[in-house]
């Protein structure tokens, strides 16, 4: 595992393979297949060491206090995965069952629960939020990858904010006027996160508190 987290975060996903991994522990391919059956069950068990570094916040008291420590799991999550190029990617379209993995996803639905959210709700918002986190971090990855620099980044947003500006304001006079705002720099996205995130939480207590009247 730490042989296959350390290609992938030298090379990222695509660069991970059972030969890559095997030249690094300076053995062949065939020796890997002693203990994982293939490169997903390996990519697996990589997700799942990485999903040990989430912090797990205890449930807070209180009708409101569930949303405060979810936040903090989630942007633990994000971190987590960020610091790995797109290892986020191997959340995508499966459901962990790692031991790890599961500590996380007992933890979230424990704090909606101690915050009186319905199971219902409760467990699409599980789905939902790591849905919600895996998909922004992997689009960070990619964005990392295509874009490249910090420097990099400024001058590619700031060619969109010049095309926005140019579109023919008879058709597109929305986009036009707010050209500036549709493409303020964000250096870590996290304002875009931190929005996203506000909705989904705010969604998820409306729902709840419909259930419950």
């Amino acid at each position: 595992m730490e042989a296959a987290l350390a290609v992938l975060d030298a090379e990222g996903l695509e660069g991970v393979s059972m030969r890559r991994v095997a030249q690094r522990l300076g053995t062949g391919p065939a020796s890997l297949y002693q203990h994982v059956s293939n490169k997903d069950e390996l990519l697996e068990l990589v997700l799942d060491r990485v999903a040990g570094d989430i912090e797990i916040p205890e449930p807070g008291t209180g009708p409101d206090a569930w949303q405060a420590p979810l936040k903090d799991l989630l942007r633990s999550t994000r971190r987590v995965l960020g610091a790995h190029q797109d290892l986020a990617y191997v959340t995508l379209g499966r459901i962990p069952t790692g031991p790890n993995a599961l500590a996380s996803a007992e933890g979230m639905l424990r704090i909606l629960r101690a915050g009186g959210i319905p199971d219902r709700v409760a467990a699409y918002a599980v789905d939902s939020l790591a849905l919600f986190v895996a998909s922004v971090t992997y689009e960070e990855a990619i964005q990392g990858r295509l874009i490249g620099s910090m420097e990099e980044a400024k001058e590619y947003i700031e060619g969109v904010r010049t095309y926005f500006a140019a579109l023919p304001a008879d058709r597109f006079p929305t986009l036009v006027s707010m050209a500036d705002v549709l493409t303020a720099f964000d250096e870590n996205e996290d304002d875009r996160f931190e929005f996203a995130l506000d909705v989904q939480i705010r969604g998820i207590a409306a729902l709840a508190a419909e259930q419950r009247s």
